[in-house]
């Protein structure tokens, strides 16, 4: 089989559905337990990017979770981005453009968690899909590696709306 790039072209990035980027160990237990709603960057996303896989680095070093969001809000609060519902860990800090914040201008919705239950560890990124070294940016997910974990088989965690997780479900097994 032969190994994917983790450096693609700009027209198959742009086109990609699925990103991975890295979290720290103290972050992601908000995200699977809801009490953060939104994922904050200082980095717009393309709004091609349908899920995030989300790295875990060490002492975990795999790819342990899967999170549907939406396409990114900014702090413009004119007629395209309002400000955030305060309901999340975070949200009022990004809305009130707290200094902790600074910078952090991309907020993107959590729609749904699922759990890759072996993960994907380090060295099978490596080894079958052609990672260099473990993401720290934004990379976009080889597409052999959605089609060897497909989303259908991942464990369901939560969703905020049911009907919009079936409709991108069966939109991203067609992509898988």
């Amino acid at each position: 089989m032969p190994k994917a790039s983790s450096t693609l072209s700009t027209r198959v990035q742009s086109e990609s559905e699925d990103a991975l980027l890295a979290m720290t160990d103290m972050y992601m237990p908000q995200i699977v337990s809801k009490r953060k709603t939104y994922e904050f960057r200082r980095y717009h996303i393309s709004p091609s990017v349908k899920r995030i896989w989300f790295y875990l680095n060490a002492p975990h070093s795999s790819v342990r979770y899967i999170c549907d969001i939406e396409p990114a809000r900014t702090r413009k609060f004119d007629d395209s981005d309002a400000p955030l519902p305060e309901d999340g860990l975070g949200n009022k800090e990004f809305n009130t453009f707290h200094a902790d914040w600074d910078k952090y201008d991309f907020a993107y919705r959590i729609l749904a968690v699922r759990e890759i239950p072996l993960g994907i560890s380090l060295k099978v990124m490596k080894d079958r899909y052609g990672m260099k070294a473990a993401p720290r940016g934004l990379v976009y997910v080889p597409s052999a590696m959605t089609k060897d974990f497909p989303l259908r088989e991942q464990k369901f965690l939560w969703a905020v709306e049911e009907e919009t997780l079936e409709i991108r479900d069966s939109v991203g097994e067609d992509s898988n």
